[in-house]
């Protein structure tokens, strides 16, 4: 037999492979199609649960299948009250495993499908393509290979909405993934410029302008071996200069502000060791500048470690079983109750290492670290709740001159240079002493330092044994102070709405009309016009104990 009809015939027999499997996909892909829309209308109401009747979810409203491609078009529905709001997205899938566009590209790896889908105008998002001057406001580029990773290409097209004295603008956002079906794998993000304004008027003062720059992200994340709920990675999130400029407009008493925050960075990380999770987050704010003035450096590091997997795993996998209405069953609240104690059985720690400031004079930071005891050590003393509690701070005497120097000068522009020296001299003298105020902190020849450290069961200040009576009072504080800010404002009305019943119940003022008043029984109660005459013959007060 000719080589060329051997040739001929193994194409005609890969041709045929092809097409066969290309039917197959497209027929596959549409059976499956609708049990993905429920899979994902399941999710978002895991994440989402529809609230007084609103809700988000997906609706396919046709799928028309070719033999080597299929037109789809969905739709994203947000029931707002009696307003529903609909986005339209029409996507164009060709089937694998070689589809016709990426053969055109010689990619010859094969996938399960190859498509590209963007958001439909109509009069839900009107606006959002005028904003975006008639382009197609969201696209994306994709493929679905047979191992279920999806690759996707994702932008945003710049928008420009002003209305009466407000404007936005935005620069294309584009987001660029490699993840399974769960997102969990490679996203970058991609946003040069972010901004607001609003021009002074009769009912904005101010003249105000928000402008972000450079904003990016890269995430690398797997799946945690052995949990189903969880991933770890790293994560970098930077942002490269933030301002916002305040001109105080006709009928303001504000003063202008200008504000500056320079190379921003976020970085995240979870760890698995051994069955459990570590999460650490370092976070920079590299420059602040305020009316041009320099205020320095801050840093956050957070650190959460020491995190059972098992028990944060099933603790996920409670909350995405959430019922529609957002309450928990009662065995799922006890269920809860049991996965919180055994995060707290296995000794998880707290730590900020450090919060820091710093500026050309010097470093001043904060520093804690705290481990948590299980149940069955925790008795009636609050401090049996921790198997470590350290709580260090240091300011530095030259970064908080030069911070004053700051301040003083930027609030004094008009001040003569010995006015101002004596200001700032003033100014340290009187931070100093409030620092010292009932041994607070401790005076050292570099820095004002204090610390506070559990040894043995006992809470030390600065080396001194703090009293148990001085622990209960704090926490009585804060627990006052955190109902009193919890409280809303009808909270605090309804209150003033309700009286004490003869029976001892709180009850509405227009429950109580019968109760005595003295003002319905047309007592007077002005107070009298007494003279010392009028007071004599009675009693002497009895003494005081």
């Amino acid at each position: 037999m000719k080589k060329s009809v051997v040739a001929i015939s193994v194409v005609a027999a890969l041709a045929v492979l092809w097409a066969g499997g290309t039917w197959y996909t497209g027929k596959n892909l549409e059976q499956q199609y609708a049990e993905k829309i429920a899979d994902l209308n399941e999710t978002l109401t895991q994440y989402l649960p529809p609230v007084d009747g609103n809700g988000l979810k997906v609706e396919n409203v046709s799928y028309q299948r070719g033999f080597f491609s299929s037109k789809i078009v969905d739709k994203l529905v947000l029931q707002d009250h009696d307003q529903p709001i609909e986005l339209v997205f029409e996507s164009a899938v060709q089937h694998g495993p070689l589809p016709l566009a990426r053969l055109q590209k010689l990619e010859l790896k094969p996938v399960l499908l190859a498509g590209n889908a963007k958001l439909v105008n109509n009069s839900s998002v009107t606006t959002w393509f005028k904003a975006a001057k008639e382009q197609t406001p969201f696209s994306t580029d994709f493929t679905l290979d047979y191992n279920e990773k999806v690759v996707a290409s994702s932008r945003f097209a710049a928008l420009q909405w002003a209305e009466d004295n407000f404007e936005f603008k935005m620069s294309d956002l584009v987001i660029d993934s490699d993840t399974d079906l769960n997102a969990i794998g490679n996203i970058k993000l991609n946003l040069d410029q972010l901004s607001f304004s609003e021009q002074a008027s009769e009912t904005a003062h101010n003249s105000t302008a928000l402008q972000i720059n450079g904003i990016k992200m890269d995430s690398r994340q797997q799946q945690a071996k052995g949990f189903e709920n969880l991933a770890v990675g790293s994560s970098r999130l930077t942002v490269n200069d933030i301002s916002f400029d305040l001109q105080p407009g006709e009928q303001s008493d504000d003063s202008p502000l200008k504000l500056q925050i320079s190379d921003t960075s976020i970085d995240s990380e979870v760890q698995l060791n051994d069955g459990f999770i570590d999460i650490s987050s370092k976070n920079l704010l590299g420059k602040l500048l305020i009316d041009e003035n320099h205020f320095g450096q801050f840093q956050f590091d957070l650190g959460i470690k020491h995190l059972d997997g098992k028990s944060l795993n099933d603790l996920v996998e409670l909350l995405k079983n959430m019922p529609a209405d957002g309450e928990f069953t009662p065995e799922q609240d006890e269920q809860g109750k049991q996965l919180l104690q055994t995060l707290m059985a296995n000794y998880p720690q707290l730590q900020f290492l450090p919060l820091a400031w710093r500026n050309e004079g010097g470093t001043s930071q904060l520093n804690l670290d705290i481990g948590f005891n299980n149940s069955d050590q925790v008795g009636e003393n609050m401090l049996s709740l921790f198997s470590k509690f350290e709580l260090s701070g240091e300011v530095n005497k030259q970064m908080l001159r030069s911070l004053l120097t700051t301040v003083v000068e930027m609030n004094n522009p008009d001040m003569t240079d010995q006015g101002q020296v004596q200001t700032i001299d003033d100014s340290y003298q009187a931070a100093s002493a409030d620092f010292l105020v009932d041994g607070t902190f401790i005076d050292t020849p570099e820095a004002f330092t204090a610390n506070l450290i559990l040894e043995n069961g006992v809470l030390k200040h600065n080396g001194e044994v703090v009293p148990e009576e001085k622990i209960n009072e704090f926490v009585m504080s804060m627990v006052m102070a955190a109902a009193f800010y919890n409280m809303s404002d009808d909270d605090q009305y309804n209150q003033d709405d309700e009286q004490w019943g003869d029976d001892g119940e709180i009850y509405p003022d227009d429950q109580l009309d019968d109760s005595f008043s003295p003002a319905d029984e047309g007592y007077d109660l002005a107070i009298p016009d007494l003279s010392p005459s009028d007071l004599e013959g009675l009693p002497e007060a009895a003494p005081q104990q």
